[in-house]
């Protein structure tokens, strides 16, 4: 269980930054960043 918490958290926060970096370079809404 605590590997799979470690896996989600990790996935959670590589989206959340990356939703980050594609609204400051690009200006696009965090929810086309990640269809795009």
């Amino acid at each position: 269980m605590d590997t799979l918490n470690i896996l989600l958290m990790a996935f959670i926060s590589i989206v959340l930054i990356n939703n980050l970096v594609l609204t400051k370079f690009l200006g696009i809404c965090p929810y086309l960043g990640v269809s795009g």
